[in-house]
């Protein structure tokens, strides 16, 4: 208490705040030496002795702003050509109490201090070296020791010792570092047999992969990652740990035949999600299907302000707690932009911390003419001189334009030499893209664009060599937000949206999600986001960003239960498909429902503080009304979420009315020669009964149909667009190819892999139901599972083991093509591979390196078994 009064005194005082403003600035200064800003205000001798004890003091508080204060201070004076080598070493041990050795390890690699010097020539100070040293350290069961911050320290304690635990940290304090390394402590400790390890998006499943890979290949013979959905990738013989979305795991929960499969633990990253419209309702429901008897359970968000919220979900947990932390590991300086007035060339750098302070004024080359070129030149002419330049597009042809038009300014008219990585790049794109896709010529300047809709190898590569700086700006778009581990130097956005609809802010929670990656720890000293036209309120409605605040998590469950009243309305009337569009989220808290009502009961559940008594009894009768509506077992509700029991009902009339023709009800194999037509009849079905216009109108049914039937026969996607392409120039069609790219991308991530798996799956149980009691089991049981084709975009076994092995898809159907057998089981295709020369193959070469990459991976584990 008296150091926190200590510390609230000093923040008023005067003389701190005007030294902190100079060092503030004079440390931002540092970072644009090569950029022609014409500074506003002059710079003061700093006083270090006085700084640095108050840096010793602040950061040894829990909040997060005055723990950014210290580390501030420690930096800057590390940084400065002004301060002694006393005052460094000072510094160096205010940086190892705030537990933060990648910053002191930077110090050092960039040769601002000498290593292993500090706090040595005093046997008091070698004592609180050591000191600092364990409380920044954790031993492992296997006796290794892992340095850590405070934060993660605090985690490893906690979860030690209770059953849920919920984690709120910032963006970069280092959760998914400690959360991999305490799932392997598990496994390898065999306190963990099973583990689940569930993400919001696709590409953050490949990437916690990687990680764990990274992190433990002596062990990765005793560990099998299961990232598809399917029994035949679970090996009870070893330890299994599942990465999966919450589609996948709703997918592998209602087809798994595995007897008592148990999680012995549940990862939940990203935890936030609840929230997330249907998808948080369908995340929740996952959550509740997967944590049963004794799981353990650890949620992670990012820096939430009440993150015991999600501790009582589970009023049958005894032993719960929470870790919220306020760790600052790099300095982030947030900076808004605006034109001078009548002077489209000149712009006001203001930085904005505890005030505003104009730092002065950059100068553009050329006139911003329109909205994008604003953002693009702002971008270019201040990260010019460094890497690392993150810049937000709303939308995929923006971050296109934005890409060239950067791209221009770097290079102009030259042809300069290009990086052989960037040229292995540009060959991927050109052969399994399109050789006039936007990105190739963006590449030749170092600039490149990235959205979630791209194949998987183009992507990753794309982050890489932007993490490693042979890609110099990266503009991209809500992928980032969604959780994918990549940071940067410098962000810029202007008035940032999320999601289709161009009209809808970003949230304040998923703004600062985002800005959180600006400031590389252990590889920057600190970052910088810069919003542009921060006064225009058409750009940014709800004010500029000044400050970053925790959130709340509220989950969706909870907001729908808000509208209870809407939602047994809807149920009454049989949940009419004219109103299906506006109902997305009441159809799955159907599914939803009728889990717990059957299972627990509703009153069981923590629904009771949501809804009063009457509501609650009127909720309970229409859910048994709509059970007892329904002529099916129940769980198909459960196996298809988001899709209502009434609708399923209708289908199922249907089917009985076509019982003389019951072959044209069936989904062939994707290799047949009629698939395209029975799928188009197919969705034609679905758009009627299930959900209208899911598949489009008319003849876009059979555009899509065709689609989704080259996707799962293996058609890389650029057959895919050259098909596109053919069709329109056959009917003479005008078109612009990269728009045309981006709509197929769109509609294999959209219909291929969403829609279709979901609907088409519905349809299949639907039908099998209708087979069964007509007694056609043997039809019933020779229709085969769909939805994996369709996710992964594959129909063959082993084109799935070569996935689950680790290969992307491109990868995949490339060495399928070489291979005879299609049912080839994943220990086959292991043997295959080893036995390869890839070098002597005409493929792209980032494939054959990932084809290399994954066979020595391989070789490496047969070794260590």
């Amino acid at each position: 208490m008296i150091a926190e009064t200590i510390i609230k005194q000093i923040l008023i005082d005067p003389n701190f705040q005007g030294n902190f403003s100079v060092l503030l600035d004079e440390s931002i200064i540092e970072q644009f030496r090569d950029v022609n800003f014409q500074r506003t205000n002059s710079i003061e001798k700093i006083e270090w002795h006085y700084m640095l004890k108050i840096a010793d003091l602040f950061a040894m508080s829990d909040d997060y702003e005055i723990q950014e204060k210290s580390l501030r201070i420690a930096q800057a004076c590390i940084t400065s050509s002004a301060t002694s080598k006393e005052q460094k070493d000072w510094a160096v041990y205010i940086l190892k109490k705030l537990s933060n050795y990648l910053a002191v390890k930077l110090a050092e690699e960039r040769k601002y201090i000498i290593p292993n010097t500090s706090l040595k020539k005093h046997p008091l100070n070698i004592l609180l070296e050591e000191r600092l040293k364990w409380q920044s350290t954790i031993l492992t069961s296997q006796g290794d020791l892992l340095n850590v911050n405070k934060f993660q320290n605090e985690f490893w304690m906690v979860a030690a010792s209770n059953d849920v635990v919920s984690v709120s940290a910032p963006t970069a304090a280092g959760k998914s570092y400690i959360f991999c390394n305490y799932l392997l402590d598990l496994i390898v400790s065999k306190a963990a047999k099973n583990i689940l390890y569930i993400v919001p998006t696709r590409a953050l499943i490949s990437q916690i992969e990687n990680d764990l890979i990274a992190l433990s290949p002596v062990y990765k013979a005793q560990i099998n990652y299961v990232t598809i959905p399917s029994d035949a990738f679970v090996d009870l013989t070893k330890s299994n740990i599942f990465i999966f979305t919450q589609e996948r795991l709703h997918i592998f929960l209602a087809g798994t035949e595995i007897d008592n499969i148990n999680f012995d633990y549940v990862f939940i990253d990203e935890a936030h999600k609840v929230s997330d419209s249907y998808r948080g309702i369908l995340l929740h429901h996952a959550i509740r299907k997967s944590t049963k008897g004794n799981t353990k359970i650890i949620y992670a968000s990012p820096f939430s302000k009440n993150p015991e919220k999600l501790l009582e979900w589970h009023q049958d947990k005894p032993l719960k707690n929470k870790v919220y932390s306020s760790v600052a590991t790099v300095n982030q300086n947030l900076f808004w932009i605006t034109q001078v007035r009548r002077t489209p060339q000149k712009w006001t750098l203001v930085r904005v911390s505890d005030n505003e302070t104009e730092l002065g004024t950059i100068t553009l080359d050329n006139v911003p003419s329109g909205s994008l070129k604003r953002t693009s030149f702002l971008a270019y002419t201040i990260g010019q001189k460094s890497s690392g330049n993150l810049i937000y597009a709303n939308i995929p042809s923006d971050a296109e334009k934005i890409s060239i038009q950067l791209k221009d300014s770097l290079i102009g008219s030259d042809r300069t030499t290009i990086n052989p990585k960037i040229a292995d790049l540009i060959e991927l794109c050109e052969k399994t893209v399109h050789k006039n896709f936007a990105l190739n010529e963006v590449l030749k300047g170092g600039v490149a664009f990235h959205y979630g809709n791209m194949p998987q190898l183009i992507r990753s590569t794309v982050e890489q060599l932007f993490s490693s700086g042979e890609i110099k700006y990266l503009v991209c778009t809500s992928t980032l937000v969604e959780g994918v581990n990549m940071s940067c130097s410098n962000i810029f956005l202007r008035g940032p949206r999320k999601g289709r609809m161009k009209n809808k802010a970003m949230t304040a929670e998923d703004f600062w999600n985002l800005a959180g990656r600006a400031g590389r720890w252990g590889k920057e000293f600190q970052g910088n986001i810069f919003c542009i036209d921060a006064k225009d309120t058409k750009i940014w409605p709800d004010g500029p960003p000044r400050k970053k605040q925790p959130y709340y998590i509220k989950s969706s469950i909870e907001r729908q239960l808000n509208h209870v009243d809407d939602l047994i309305v809807y149920m009454n009337k049989k949940t009419p498909r004219s109103e299906y569009k506006s109902n997305i989220d009441n159809e799955y808290m159907i599914s939803y429902l009728i889990d717990e009502h059957l299972h627990e009961g509703l009153r069981k559940t923590n629904l009771i503080s949501f809804i009063n008594d009457e509501q609650m009894n009127q909720l309970e009768s229409v859910i048994a009304q709509v059970i007892a509506d329904f002529k099916m077992p129940i769980d198909l509700c459960s196996r298809n979420p988001g899709i209502s029991p009434y609708a399923m009902q209708e289908l199922l009339e249907y089917f009985d009315t076509e019982i003389d023709d019951i072959e044209s009800l069936l989904l062939p194999h994707p290799a047949s020669d009629d698939a395209v037509q029975a799928l188009t009849s197919i969705f034609g079905r679905i758009n009627k009964y299930l959900a209208p216009d899911v598949f489009g109108q008319k003849g876009k049914v059979y555009f899509l149909a065709r689609l989704v039937t080259q996707w799962m026969q293996g058609y890389p996607i650029a057959r895919l667009i050259s098909e596109r392409e053919k069709n329109y120039k056959d009917k003479n069609t005008k078109y612009q190819i990269n728009n045309l790219i981006r709509d197929v991308l769109d509609e294999v991530e959209t219909v291929a892999r969403f829609r279709a798996p979901k609907y088409v799956a519905c349809y299949i149980d639907v039908l099998k139901f209708f087979l069964r009691s007509i007694g056609k089991q043997d039809i019933a049981e020779g229709m085969s599972d769909i939805q994996t084709s369709l996710e992964f975009g594959v129909s063959t076994k082993t084109q799935l083991s070569l996935i689950a092995l680790g290969l992307t898809r491109n990868s995949t159907i490339e060495v399928a093509d070489l291979i005879a057998s299609s049912e080839l089981n994943k220990e086959e295709c292991e043997i295959w591979l080893k036995n390869q020369d890839f070098e002597k193959y005409t493929l792209p070469r980032l494939i054959i390196q990932e084809i290399n990459e994954l066979k020595s991976s391989l070789l490496k584990k047969s070794s260590n078994f």
